[in-house]
Formats: structure tokens, sequence, C-alpha cells
């Protein structure tokens, strides 16, 4: 028989051996489920890694093709400038010069000054607009802008009387039918001094008033009555600017009732409407005054002096009305 204490000793090595194997056992165990764990986190950060790879290939990818597009649309503006730059300007259509024969005008009158002008298209065209010109009786048409001044101003009545005709009447008679004796009669009424202050002040720098109609004295002593083209035209201007106010359309309707069409509205349409002052010397033949024409009313001036023939001037005036109608 075994003696007691080496089966005790056996028997606690055998327990001895039995524990360090279930360490042992116990140690293999963990380090086999830290390799596990270790190989897991391994492989899920290479796949985060192969993920973020993907990712920031597609990224680069996305750029890259955006960068092209960038660099596609930079050049084709590039060529579309480059072509823009070196193409011949389209010619752009030019508006025919406003012209007219004047050749008439010329043939019978050695000083000639015209000038027209649409209100509507804003043509214009005219030749010796700031030369002065014996004005004869379109002088007339500044005594009544003078007078219609004063007015509005209230300097004066319209319906005050002289020698039994109201001032408005006078006018009426002095422009409609060029009267020289209600000329007169207005000129010493408001002041020839006046008269020419007015007239400067407005701006008409070639106008003058430097006798009373019919007075040949004052005519051989070298005094008389001058305007020009510009002068007038920026009376006509005032009046068909303000056509719709007072004094402006009264002077307008007076204008319209002109008597004497032998000139502007001499060869017109009929019924066309016309509102113009006349001017006639032995050797002078004038005409100005606003035609009503529908879709471009305009205004016309014609002075002429030294005249030869005033039949073929008044003739040559209504021409050139017809052909600036026309236009």
């Amino acid at each position: 028989m075994e003696p007691r204490r080496e089966k005790f000793s056996r028997q606690k090595n055998q327990r001895l051996g039995r524990n360090i194997l279930v360490v042992v056992i116990g140690i293999i165990v963990i380090i086999a489920a830290g390799i596990g764990i270790a190989v897991a986190k391994n492989r899920q950060d290479q796949a985060a890694q192969s993920r973020a790879k993907q990712q920031s290939l597609v990224a680069r990818k996305k750029a890259q093709s955006k960068a092209k597009k960038a660099a596609a649309n930079r050049s084709q503006k590039a060529v579309k400038q480059t072509a823009k730059a070196t193409e011949k300007p389209k010619k752009q259509p030019t508006e025919k010069a406003l012209t007219f024969d004047t050749q008439n005008l010329t043939a019978n009158a050695q000083k000639v000054g015209y000038g027209i002008y649409y209100y509507n298209s804003k043509r214009s065209v005219g030749s010796n607009q700031d030369q002065p010109f014996i004005s004869a009786s379109v002088i007339k048409l500044f005594i009544m802008d003078y007078l219609y001044d004063q007015i509005k101003q209230g300097k004066i009545s319209g319906g005050h009387y002289i020698d039994n005709y109201s001032v408005d009447e006078w006018i009426q008679l002095m422009i409609q039918q060029s009267d020289n004796n209600a000329t007169n009669l207005l000129i010493d009424f408001a002041g020839m001094t006046e008269i020419n202050q007015y007239i400067q002040q407005q701006g008409y720098t070639q106008t003058k008033l430097e006798r009373k109609m019919l007075d040949d004295a004052a005519r051989n002593q070298g005094l008389d009555n001058y305007t020009s083209v510009k002068d007038v035209l920026q009376f006509l201007n005032q009046l068909y600017q303000n056509r719709d106010q007072a004094p402006y359309s009264k002077m307008l309707t007076i204008m319209k009732g002109q008597q004497t069409r032998t000139k502007i509205p001499s060869q017109l349409p009929a019924n066309t409407v016309v509102a113009n002052k006349t001017g006639e010397l032995a050797d002078v033949e004038n005409d100005v005054g606003i035609v009503f024409k529908d879709n471009d009313p305009f205004a016309i001036v014609v002075l002429t002096n030294q005249v030869q023939n005033p039949v073929a001037e008044r003739q040559a005036i209504g021409a050139l009305s017809l052909a600036a109608f026309q236009k």
C-alpha cells in the first residue's frame, strides 16, 4: 500500500497540474479571443479604409469632371469672345439725310434762307438760318407775341378798346389780313422800344423792329424790320409746344385764319390745316407757319430777299411746302 504521505503528495501534484492546465487553457482562450478581436478590428479598419479610398476616388473623379466642364466652358466662352471680337461689326442702317430741291427758290432770289422741322420725327433741314433777312410783315408775329404776353401778365386787356376795336380785334386784323394800319396803331399803343426789349429778352437775336409799316422815309434812311429763320422757328416751336395753353392757343387760332394762302398752303392737299403769316415787299417774298400734317406736323420758314420774279418765288415756296408734306 502506498504510504499516505506519498498519496497526498501525488494528489496534490495532480490538482496543481490540473489547475495549471486550466490556467494555460484560459490563457490560450484569452489570447485566441484577443487575436480574433484584433483580426476582426483589422478587417473593419481595412474595410473602412477601402470605403474611404473609394469615396475619395469618387470625389476626385467628380472634382476632375467638374474641373473639365469648367475648363470646357471657359474655353467655349473664350472662343465666343474671340469670335465676337474678331467678327466684323454689322453695319447699322443709316437714315437717309433729309434734303430738298431749292433750285427754284434760289433761281428767283439772290438771298434765300429756309428751315423745316418735323415735331414727331425730329427731322430738320435748312440753310442760312442765322442770317438776318428783311422780314416784311412777318415782324407782325413778334408784335402779336409781345401784346399777348402783356395780356397774360395782366398789364393790358385784350378787350381794351382803341378806336372802336378791341386789342384782340386789332391783332386779328394785323395777322389775318396783314392790315398795316392796325399794325401801326398797335405799335403806338405798345411802344416800339418796349416791343424790341421783349424781342431781345426772348432770345430772338436777329429780330428787330426799326420802322412802322409803309414808312418809306425810314426805309430810305436805311431802317427796316429784320428777322431770321432761326428766330421764327423758335417762335413757332413755342406756339406748337404750348398749343393747348393760353395765349399760344389763341395766337395759333388767329394764324389758322390767315387769308393770304398763295405760298405755303397753296399746293397742299385740300383741308390741310396751316397756321401761317406771310410777308411781302417789292423784292421780298416770305412765308412762315406750321403745317398740321396728321402723322408728323412740321414748322416751315422761308425767307427770300432781293427777289426778281415774285410770282415764280411764291410758286417755289409752295412747291417746297408740298415736298416737305410728302416726306
